[in-house]
């Protein structure tokens, strides 16, 4: 569940746990909104991998270092000895920093860890922060600053993965490879115990006061000045203003102040000027650096303290990363103030600045470009006005917020003044801490529409939609028929959540007709659909569509327009073309026919067509037909009808609107929806020895060569047709689910339609993967028709699982018919065939019980029947005259290949298997030969002999021929091979398929 989720179920505020910063956290709101809470400084840090409240307190490390308790990177410092100082680790990157000599052990309160003595009368004293620490060198007496160790500081300083080098402030950085910087120092300073008179008398007085905690009074030390920092190999030095060391009239103890930081996402700025005191009027008081009173941690200050003569204004750089192209609903900048002049209410004004940096003084200001709001309140003076926090929060902040995120920036810098700069009831100080100032902005992204799409009826997300392209010219408008509208878009929010898609359609010209909305995920999509009643015929439409998330609503997306087109197209007209007539026998099955179709329609797009089965068009699409383009409401096409003496020719006109002429989709009925065309009987090619009864086996056209079926990775049936001497050609794909599946082809069983016998033409034995045995007739052009295909039931009742191979021999058995044979459970089986055509078939409907013909062992042999090989039954050398087809089978675990001469028993006359022999060399494994078939003698070619057509082997060369694939190639895709058979061996071998035999082809037939 997503936190907009749990914000609106619970009706409370919900963290966006993953958008969580060290200094910021997101809030998902009921309403839908974000809030951003922005702290200036870090209010979270990650510790080995969760988040922890920050917290600079010093624990104690195992290993005797000491490190803050929950830092916002690795910080680890001394306990004595002669380690380094410090380390810090942040990215894998790691800088160190050392005292020249080992240190003593030292003694820790709350965040600071104080090491004495390190040089006689100097304190070294760390102050570890969450994101940095600051390094104190308290020189607590004059004779200590006489120290000439004093006059240089040598650090010694490495980093690791980092490069160090002095930045253009003055400062030290330390920058990754990028460039970026990891680590910063600003410039270091020093300062002494130097206080004016005034302010110290004030600072007693309210010490003095009853309910008083005292030292409210500015404090500023008199003296506060920059010191020099050089970077050289390993070392940071650092060079003390010998000057002030040396006056007489400094004030000791003076503290000397390097301060370390991984340079905060956010910054604040106190600009500050003193009476007298020209160089404070250029002195950076950033990020906490430098002291200006004696506050610890350091806060930020406004106003004027009459005592020291000072005047501060405060400035803060919030981030406002996540903001941009947001709409902002409210903004609050929180600070909370600890300190005033008294308990007298004075104006503070909040302002919209420029951007502040390390080299902010009082004399380099950024602009005050607006005076944003002006508040006026006095906290921390004493019981009758606690410290206490206050909210500035108006429309001129939020205007101000607005535009920083209009202008897509990181940041944002607000700054505080007093109203009256020359009173010292301005004066306040103001807590600079993990928890103020906050900035806490209320916003919204605006959703937006990414896509959108129109589709003709139903959308389903795939290949069957019917999209309607996006067109604002009327003139070239996309036409809709009788049909619904889907209306789709895909909507998306930065913010995540729920979005709405708002869809309008509307008369082009005219009213809404309908504005339907659907709500979806963020980068879900959309839909709602229209109904044909909603549109009138002959009128124009445009919609839109808007993304919505409860909070704010897009613009429109753009029109998109189509026109309405219910009116369908007049049912076609059939000639032909040729000078023949469509009704009269005079042009023989199979042969070529051109025909003209003609309709009429305003829009229309062309025609769909099948011959001898009914037509899909639903939705407007030709699904199972064939598809040509009208010119001028006419086209003209060339089919070749297969069966005689009928064939249907069905065809509809179909507009770009998707109506379709009148068509009851009548699969025999001769009606005003189909064309008559008949057909003299088909010209088949001759056997060698003259016969003709049909097609000769294995050829599936009728061209008179032997063909191939290929089922290939996508599971679809591929036809090639078959040439002289075993070359292939592709021919045709032929619809899906022919995945896994077996087939035999070879003989004329049925024809086309229930009830009709043989035609001619070779028809097919497939057993799918539903374990079902099915007889498909051919068209006679290489389809075997699905519309005509007929169950065969297994005997007893059972299915066909057990089925590993199919073989169509023919007429094996010497009796009526063409057979099968079936590799089922171990066993070879033949199921004879009948004079009619279909197998034996019981008076239950189930095929007839099988002859047994091989009894055990069959199942790890695929089986092919190439017809009579060898005329040698016993191996004796006599000549075997029965001509019984033969069985050539290939164990796959072994590769070996047999041949089982075929004879029929002379006392039975049932076809039987003779003893096995070799048939050429091994090898034949599945992996080097995957699949392999026949469909007889391929070497020869057909010519026309006394006026008829017929198949003339190549002398000598009678002999059954096999196909096999291969695997490599050129390409390693795989080869097809013809291996040109003898009666003792495969023979020589061809290529006539070059590639993606195996890589594609998964089986042949």
């Amino acid at each position: 569940m997503t936190a907009l989720q749990a914000a609106r179920e619970s009706g409370k505020p919900v963290e966006v746990a993953d958008q969580r910063t060290e200094t910021s956290e997101v809030f998902a709101n009921p309403s839908g909104t974000l809030t951003l809470r922005q702290h200036l400084r870090p209010v979270w840090a990650k510790v080995d991998g969760h988040w922890q409240q920050a917290d600079g307190t010093l624990r104690p490390n195992a290993d005797g270092t000491i490190s803050p308790n929950a830092a916002t990177f690795g910080m680890t410092f001394s306990g004595g000895g002669a380690g380094p100082l410090a380390t810090m680790v942040k990215d894998g990157k790691t800088l160190t920093l050392t005292w020249p000599e080992p240190l003593p052990a030292p003694v820790v309160d709350g965040n600071t860890a104080t090491y004495a003595e390190v040089l006689p009368g100097v304190d070294l004293k760390v102050i570890a922060d969450v994101d940095g620490f600051v390094d104190h060198l308290v020189v607590k007496t004059r004779e200590a600053g006489l120290n000439p160790k004093l006059r240089t500081l040598d650090f010694g300083m490495t980093g690791q993965g980092l490069a160090v080098e002095p930045d253009a402030a003055g400062g030290i950085t330390a920058k990754d490879p990028s460039g970026a910087p990891v680590f910063q120092a600003p410039v270091p300073r020093m300062w002494d115990s130097s206080t004016t008179s005034a302010g110290a008398a004030k600072a007693k007085a309210f010490t003095d006061t009853a309910g008083q905690g005292g030292g409210q009074a500015e404090s500023a030390p008199l003296r506060n000045v920059g010191m020099a920092a050089q970077v050289t190999g390993d070392r940071l030095r650092i060079l003390p203003d010998a000057s002030m060391l040396d006056d007489p009239s400094t004030v000791y103890p003076v503290t000397i102040d390097p301060v370390f930081n991984d340079g905060y996402k956010n910054h604040w700025a106190v600009a500050y000027k003193r009476t007298g005191y020209a160089s404070i009027s250029d002195t950076a008081y950033y990020d906490g650096g430098n002291k200006i009173g004696s506050e610890s941690p350091p806060e930020a200050r406004v106003g004027h303290e009459s005592d020291s003569g000072g005047t501060a204004r405060s400035y803060f750089q919030m981030n406002t990363d996540g903001l941009q192209g947001s709409t902002i609903l409210s903004a609050t900048f929180n600070v909370f103030n600890t300190y005033s002049w008294s308990c007298t209410k004075a104006d503070v004004q909040l302002g919209f600045t420029g951007v502040i940096s390390s080299t902010t003084t009082w004399n380099n200001q950024p602009s005050w470009s607006q005076t944003l709001q002006t508040k006026s309140f006095a906290h921390g003076w004493s019981t009758s006005c606690p410290d206490a926090g206050e909210d500035f929060s108006n429309a001129a902040l939020v205007d101000a917020v607005q535009t920083v995120a209009d202008k897509n920036a990181n940041n944002i810098t607000l700054g505080l003044r007093a109203g009256d700069e020359g009173s010292s009831t301005g004066w306040k100080r103001f807590r600079v801490n993990s928890t103020n100032p906050v900035l806490e902005v209320t916003y919204n992204h605006t959703p937006k529409v990414v896509s959108k799409a129109a589709f003709r009826g139903a959308w389903n997300n795939n290949s069957s939609d019917d999209p309607i392209t996006c067109n604002n010219d009327p003139a070239t408008w996309p036409v809709v028929g009788n049909t619904s509208v889907a209306l789709t878009a895909k909507v998306s929010d930065p913010d995540g959540g729920n979005v709405t898609g708002k869809f309008k359609v509307w008369q082009a010209g005219g009213s809404d007709v309908a504005t339907p909305s659907d709500t979806v995920s963020s980068g879900g999509t959309a839909s709602v659909s229209v109904s044909s009643g909603t549109f009138k015929d002959g009128l124009g439409y445009r919609w839109t569509v808007q993304a919505a998330d409860g909070t704010v609503t897009t613009g429109g997306s753009g029109d998109c327009g189509f026109a309405i087109d219910k009116t369908a197209p007049a049912k076609p007209t059939v000639a032909a073309t040729d000078g023949h007539p469509l009704d009269v026998a005079e042009v023989a099955a199979r042969k070529a026919r051109t025909v003209k179709f003609t309709s009429t329609d305003a829009h229309m797009a062309g025609f769909c067509y099948t011959l001898n089965q009914p037509l899909s068009v639903g939705g407007g699409t030709c699904a199972n037909g064939t598809w040509v383009a009208a010119t001028s409401g006419t086209a003209t096409v060339t089919i070749y009808p297969p069966r005689w003496p009928n064939n249907r020719l069905h065809v509809v006109a179909i507009d770009t609107a998707g109506n379709v002429s009148p068509y009851n989709g009548s699969a025999s009925a001769i009606d005003s929806n189909t064309t008559l065309i008949v057909t003299a009987a088909p010209e088949f090619v001759q056997d060698p020895d003259g016969g003709v009864s049909g097609d000769r086996d294995g050829d599936l056209n009728g061209d008179g060569y032997a063909d191939l079926y290929a089922i290939d990775s996508t599971n679809h049936l591929r036809f090639y047709k078959g040439g002289s001497n075993g070359a292939v050609q592709f021919g045709k794909t032929y619809g899906t689910g022919w995945g896994g599946a077996l087939l035999a082809h070879r003989g004329d069983l049925i024809g086309p339609e229930s009830g009709m016998g043989k035609d001619g033409y070779e028809d097919t034995f497939a057993r799918l993967s539903d374990h079902k045995l099915w007889l498909y007739p051919g068209d006679g052009l290489g389809e075997p028709l699905y519309s005509g295909r007929r169950e065969l039931k297994h005997p007893g009742g059972g299915d066909w699982s057990a089925v590993t191979g199919l073989a169509a021999p023919g007429n094996i058995d010497n009796q009526a018919g063409v057979d099968l044979i079936v590799n089922e459970g171990g066993k070879l089986l033949l199921y004879t065939g009948t004079a009619t055509g279909p197998l034996a078939t019981a008076t239950n409907g189930e095929l007839a019980t099988p002859q047994t013909i091989g009894t055990s062992g069959w199942s790890s042999y695929d089986v092919i029947t190439p017809g009579d090989v060898t005329p040698d039954v016993t191996g004796d050398g006599a000549a075997d005259d029965n001509n019984a087809p033969d069985v050539i089978a290939r164990n796959r675990s072994t590769g070996e290949v047999w041949i089982y001469p075929g004879y029929y028993d002379t006392t039975t006359g049932a076809f039987a298997l003779g003893a096995r022999r070799a048939y050429g060399p091994g090898g034949w494994t599945p992996a080097n030969r995957p699949s392999f078939t026949t469909s007889g003698n391929v070497q020869g070619t057909v010519v026309t002999v006394d006026g008829g057509v017929r198949f003339q082997p190549t002398a000598g060369l009678e002999t059954p021929d096999i196909w096999s694939t291969m695997p490599g190639g050129t390409d390693n895709t795989g080869v097809l091979l013809i291996y040109f058979c003898t009666s003792v061996d495969r023979g020589p071998v061809a290529t006539v398929g070059s590639a993606a035999w195996t890589s594609v082809i998964s089986a042949i037939f």
